[in-house]
C-alpha cells in the first residue's frame, strides 16, 4: 500500500486590542492511499459495493457506470436505448476525502466577559453511494424517477439505470461538502455577579452543532460511511450512504459552576 499526503496548519490573532481579541485557525490536509501489489495467489478483494484492487484507493466504490443520457426525442422521459453504460463494472472514486480544509475563529470581549466560537469543514474528492434511493428505484421500484414525468432528467437516468442493472448503478456521485460545524457563545460571569450566588466563578456556554451543510450531493448526508461488515455483504468500510444515522443537529447548555474559597 502507499499513502501520502500533506498537512498544513497556520493559528493568527489578527486582532489584538483592550476590547477585542479575534484568533483563527486553518488546517487543510490532502491525502491519497493506493494498492500497489497483491501477495501471490490473493485475488483482488471484489463485493457489492467496493473493490481493492492494485493501481486504486482502498474499498473504491464499484458498479457500472452511468457515462451520459440524453433525451433523444425531447418527449422529456429518459427509456434504456437513451443511456451510455459502461460494459462492466468498474472503480468509480476514492471512498474517504482526498481534500479537507478547517476553519475555525475565536472573537473574545474582555470588557463583555464574551467569546464567540465557530468552526467550518470541508471535504472533497471522494464519492459516496446513496444505497437508499437506489433500492428504492431498482429494488422497490418505487421511485419518481420512474413514474414521475416531471422528474429532472438527470433524476430518470439514474433511476432507469439502476432497473436496467438491476444494481446501484448512477447512485455513486461527487459528495464534496461544507458544513458549519459548531456555534458557541461562552458568557463568563463577573466576579460580584458570581459572589452573589455564593460561587467562585460562573460560566455559561450554549453551543450549536451542525448547523447547515451545502452539497451537490442528492443523498442524505455525504459523511455517512456504514461498514459493510455491519450490512452483512463482506469485510471492509466503503462510502454506502445507508443503515447509519444522519448528522444531527444538536443544541447543548453547559453550566461550570466553581466553588468560593477552593472549596
Amino acid at each position: 500500500m502507499l499513502n501520502k499526503g500533506v498537512e498544513l496548519s497556520i493559528l493568527a490573532r489578527p486582532v489584538e486590542s483592550r476590547n477585542l481579541t479575534w484568533d483563527i485557525g486553518i488546517e487543510a490536509a490532502a491525502n491519497k492511499n493506493r494498492l500497489e501489489a497483491l501477495a501471490g495467489g490473493v485475488p483482488p478483494l471484489i463485493n457489492f459495493f467496493t473493490q481493492t484492487v492494485v493501481g486504486q484507493p482502498l474499498f473504491t466504490p464499484r458498479g457500472i457506470k452511468l457515462e451520459s443520457w440524453e433525451d433523444k426525442n425531447g418527449d422529456g422521459i429518459i427509456v434504456p436505448s437513451e443511456l451510455v453504460l459502461s460494459d462492466t463494472a468498474v472503480g468509480l472514486g476514492s471512498s474517504i476525502p482526498t481534500r479537507t480544509l478547517s476553519l475555525s475563529s475565536s472573537i473574545n470581549f474582555p470588557k463583555l466577559h464574551l467569546r464567540i466560537l465557530s468552526l467550518f469543514d470541508y471535504k472533497g474528492g471522494f464519492v459516496a453511494t446513496d444505497v437508499i434511493n437506489s433500492f428504492q428505484c431498482f429494488a422497490d421500484q418505487n421511485c419518481r424517477g420512474l413514474h414521475d414525468p416531471s422528474a429532472p432528467l438527470e433524476e430518470q437516468a439514474r433511476a432507469v439505470a439502476s432497473l436496467t442493472t438491476g444494481t446501484i448503478t448512477g447512485w455513486t456521485e461527487k459528495a464534496d461538502f461544507i458544513r458549519f460545524r459548531e456555534l458557541a457563545a461562552s458568557f463568563d460571569f463577573p466576579r460580584r455577579w458570581a459572589q452573589a450566588l455564593g460561587m467562585g466563578s460562573v460560566a455559561v456556554t450554549g453551543t450549536v452543532r451542525n448547523l447547515k451543510m451545502w452539497t451537490s450531493y442528492t443523498g442524505y448526508d455525504p459523511e455517512l460511511s456504514t461498514y459493510q461488515s455491519f450490512t452483512g455483504f463482506a469485510d471492509g468500510a466503503g462510502s454506502v450512504n445507508s443503515w447509519s444515522l444522519a448528522q444531527p443537529r444538536s443544541f447543548v447548555l453547559r453550566v461550570s459552576l466553581g466553588l468560593a474559597n477552593g472549596k
